[in-house]
């Protein structure tokens, strides 16, 4: 038996929260308080990820993402795509988190969601935070904080 592994099955062989497989394109859409980042997977389906200050003026943001649900007007956190792409899709949210902090500076970002998401998020997240920043998780949410 001869076993064959894809170009993209290859991808996802590295490290995982290591951000190697390529990220989707990025639209952004910005004002003052709200910096909001879409992108499409190959099956069409939409993400957005939303960063919002929580204090006019402290630089202390509140960040989630969802994909659009079957309404299609509706974005949710809570559908499950479960189509292969999670490697390319982290890959993406970590780039759009990445340049954030680096075009940003925040002095904090916080983010909630189930324990076994939080744990794929801080993999990820943990492996590609510049090192002047700090990562803290409990059961139910994440913090990205600047180091004192």
């Amino acid at each position: 038996m001869k076993l064959i592994i894809t170009e993209s099955q290859l991808e996802n062989l590295y490290e995982s929260g290591e951000l190697t497989t390529s990220p989707y394109n990025v639209d952004m859409i910005r004002n003052d308080w709200r910096k909001v980042y879409k992108f499409k997977t190959e099956d069409m389906d939409e993400y957005e990820v939303n960063l919002h200050e929580m204090d006019e003026g402290e630089n202390n943001w509140y960040m989630s993402f969802a994909v659009k649900g079957p309404s299609d007007v509706d974005y949710s956190n809570n559908i499950i795509v479960n189509k292969g792409r999670v490697y390319r899709v982290m890959s993406t949210i970590g780039k759009v988190l990445k340049g954030f902090i680096y075009n940003h500076h925040p002095e904090s970002i916080q983010f909630e969601a189930d324990e076994r998401r939080l744990s794929l998020y801080s993999i990820y997240i943990k492996k590609n935070l510049p090192m002047n920043y700090k990562i803290q998780v409990n059961s139910k949410e994440m913090v990205i904080k600047k180091r004192d």
